[in-house]
């Protein structure tokens, strides 16, 4: 059953960067207007010390993040189940912080509104990687970044899909040789840093944009997207 459409002041946009083996580097998020960037690993703490961010270990982001959600009774946004998944991975499900808290797959809802109010703009967008393979241009066309241009929130220009962990590893190498010292590091692996935060952080910017406008169109569809996290 779909839980009742949150409260915009309540909510909580959660973006995680993880491999595929599960390494975690970094979450964004953003609730209550305010936006930042925590970092989920020791390796990258010369990069947190440059920005003033901070370094958690992953459970106890996990925790934290949700007794926020609790204590405002909101909800966490995310495009996708991975961010459900993997703070499921993280927590126990007997855990009583995850009781009580509802999660909206925004992707979910971008689907269903795309079908009901956009299918022809959808079908006309142009590849968002022209130079993609076959297998990613399938894939691209779903992605947050492709469908946000149908609300002309575009990626910036570096914006590259599957390359965030590459990068972010490219710069994790280059802080353990350098003990950690971010000044050190040299002009390629700086601009790896930065295009791997700017992704991140316009994930989660655009989810805001792209939730904002399936609510203004059609809330019953975010209501159907929501549901208990457990």
């Amino acid at each position: 059953m779909a839980a009742s459409p949150p409260d915009l002041a309540t909510l909580h946009f959660l973006d995680f960067e993880t491999n595929k083996k599960g390494d975690f580097y970094l979450v964004g998020l953003a609730s209550a207007g305010e936006f930042k960037q925590v970092f989920l690993t020791p390796k990258l703490h010369g990069l947190a010390s440059e920005l003033k961010s901070e370094v958690i270990e992953p459970k106890n982001f996990a925790r934290s993040i949700l007794r926020d959600v609790r204590e405002s009774s909101g909800s966490i946004v995310a495009y996708s189940t991975a961010e459900k998944n993997i703070l499921l991975s993280i927590l126990s499900v007997e855990d009583p912080v995850l009781d009580g808290i509802t999660y909206c797959n925004l992707a979910k809802a971008a689907r269903r509104w795309i079908r009901k109010y956009k299918q022809e703009e959808f079908e006309a967008l142009p590849p968002l990687v022209k130079t993609a393979n076959d297998f990613s241009k399938k894939r691209h066309p779903k992605s947050l970044a492709s469908v946000c241009r149908l609300i002309n929130f575009n990626a910036p220009g570096d914006y590259a899909i599957g390359k965030t962990t590459s990068r972010l590893n490219a710069v994790i190498n280059g802080l353990e040789k350098k003990d950690q010292q971010y000044s050190d590091l040299t002009a390629v692996q700086k601009a790896k840093a930065t295009k791997a935060i700017k992704h991140n952080r316009y994930d989660v910017e655009s989810m805001i944009a792209l939730f904002d406008a399936i609510q203004s169109a059609d809330p019953k569809i975010i209501e159907k997207a929501t549901s208990p996290l457990l």
